[in-house]
């Protein structure tokens, strides 16, 4: 069997996956494999070189060229990939959504201190057989409101204190009658 031999750094760097820097560097080692009498250096040996070392330096941080370039690749496609996402519509930045939620627990937060005298203005003098009726249409207005704020688009969304789907209701469920 023939074994694979090159003349050239660069071409044997290529061929290890790594750049001519750093097979100039291992190649200056002690214990490198080294060039036959015309220059050439044995692939094969210098392959099982670099492995042997990389199993001696597990705690290279970057690892070869090769795995450097593949990762410098990955990270090239994910950010392509979110800028198109971006250009589509379909991420919004942290800062807008931020914003929003802030503009709707404002919303949520007036309505709710507000609402105990609109209450008393829609109910004031009615019997309280007629105060369901009035306060149910209202609690409904506020709660669409909310819901449109929120987009409906979103749809079910996780409750903070349960992790379970919860959504603004189309309807409120029947309210019983005190007594």
């Amino acid at each position: 069997m023939k074994t694979m031999k090159t003349p050239n750094k660069a071409e044997l760097a290529r061929l290890c996956g790594i750049s001519r820097q750093a097979i100039s560097k291992h190649l200056r080692k002690p214990d490198a494999p080294r060039p036959d009498r015309q220059g050439r250096y044995d692939v094969a040996k210098v392959k099982a070189f670099l492995a042997e070392r990389a199993e001696l330096n597990t705690a290279r941080p970057g690892g070869s060229y090769a795995d450097a370039l593949a990762r410098r690749t990955e990270a090239q496609a994910k950010l392509a990939e979110l800028d198109l996402d971006e250009r589509e519509g379909r991420v919004i930045d942290r800062d807008t959504v931020e914003m929003q939620a802030r503009a709707f627990v404002q919303t949520v937060q007036t309505d709710l201190l507000t609402m105990h005298a609109t209450l008393a203005l829609l109910v004031a003098g009615k019997p309280v057989s007629e105060c369901a009726g009035v306060i149910r249409p209202f609690a409904l207005s506020i709660l669409k409101r909310w819901k449109a704020q929120a987009g409906s688009k979103l749809g079910p969304r996780q409750c903070p204190l349960d992790g379970k789907p919860c959504y603004v209701p189309e309807e409120l469920p029947p309210m019983k009658p005190t007594p």
